[in-house]
């Protein structure tokens, strides 16, 4: 992408969508019927904290408001208009309309003004029931993400970043939250960051579930908080030719056996695809020797440290 990719509305019809994840020149890898990608928490930190907030059992940053909220929202949750009504209120964030390409439109936005730029930081999207329309409300807000960063006024940003974006999908009373990044030109990474949550009250002892929701919302909350600093703190040197920093996992230090901290930068992918978890790197220089070294860095989700050390 960076810059050069629009959306169009037919491609986020759900038929449509189908046959283009068939295409080996897609642009979204997510889990369905194209090679996965590197999960999306390795691309940018916004999206880790968010997971490990929303699941964990620290309730410390639950307060009587958002709770408050969360319950009256689930009392409402069927109707998806009162849903999205109430989303401003737990979220403490002004949602707005927004137009993205023709016949094409966010349900809703939530954005932050940076140097006379509108960043989307949240795009939600809504249908009535599952199934209803030709719309998924988890395939088109792929879409309206895509073309309000694809703007040509959004270069620099889109250069400088890999774009970290939330998309909130709701259809009844279910919710799900996805994260949205850009890796490489024609590279966007689609996966969700949760379960597709009930928001309904089922029964009268709903206590546990509204603590459940609420902490979801809270890890939201504070995720777009993070977001917004993180998109205020960007130097914003466009870079067009040259492939961004963005374009690599976010973890650029390792804890060598000694103890001492090396801070490395990526140089390629060791795999000519979307779904490689493996780089080639380098060491910065550091101290008085000034050393310099080459290093592979492979994201797992399991590591056996001795196993790798008898490699040695």
């Amino acid at each position: 992408m960076r810059g050069r990719i629009s959306a169009t509305p037919a491609a986020a019809k759900s038929l449509d969508f189908n046959i283009l994840q068939g295409d080996p020149r897609i642009v979204f890898y997510h889990n369905s019927r194209i090679p996965v990608a590197p999960p999306i928490e390795a691309i940018h930190p916004v999206f880790a904290s968010f997971v490990r907030n929303a699941t964990g059992t620290d309730d410390t940053f639950l307060d009587a408001p958002l709770v408050e909220g969360v319950s009256e929202m689930m009392e409402q949750a069927a109707e998806n208009q009162e849903l999205h009504a109430l989303l401003p209120t737990v979220l403490i964030r002004h949602f707005e309309s927004v137009q993205a390409a023709e016949f094409l439109s966010a349900h809703g936005t939530v954005a932050i003004e940076i140097g006379g730029r509108s960043i989307a930081v949240i795009v939600t999207e809504t249908v009535q029931m599952w199934g209803d329309g030709e719309y998924s409300p988890t395939t088109r807000p792929q879409y309206s993400t895509l073309d309000l960063w694809a703007k040509d006024t959004m270069r620099p940003i889109v250069n400088a970043s890999c774009c970290p974006t939330f998309i909130i999908a709701t259809t009844g009373a279910w919710l799900t939250i996805l994260g949205w990044a850009i890796t490489a030109d024609v590279e966007v990474v689609v996966q969700p960051l949760m379960d597709i949550m009930w928001l309904g009250e089922a029964t009268p002892y709903e206590d546990t579930h509204v603590y459940n929701v609420a902490r979801v919302f809270a890890a939201l909350r504070k995720s777009l908080h993070d977001l917004e600093a993180y998109y205020r703190g960007l130097a914003l040197e466009p870079t067009p030719n040259t492939q961004s920093p963005a374009s690599f996992p976010h973890p650029t230090t390792f804890t060598a056996a000694d103890g001492s901290e090396v801070q490395f930068r990526y140089l390629q992918r060791l795999e000519d695809n979307a779904a490689s978890v493996t780089f080639l790197a380098e060491t910065v220089k550091s101290g008085a020797s000034g050393i310099v070294n080459k290093i592979v860095v492979k994201f797992v989700d399991r590591y056996g440290a001795d196993a790798h050390r008898l490699t040695e």
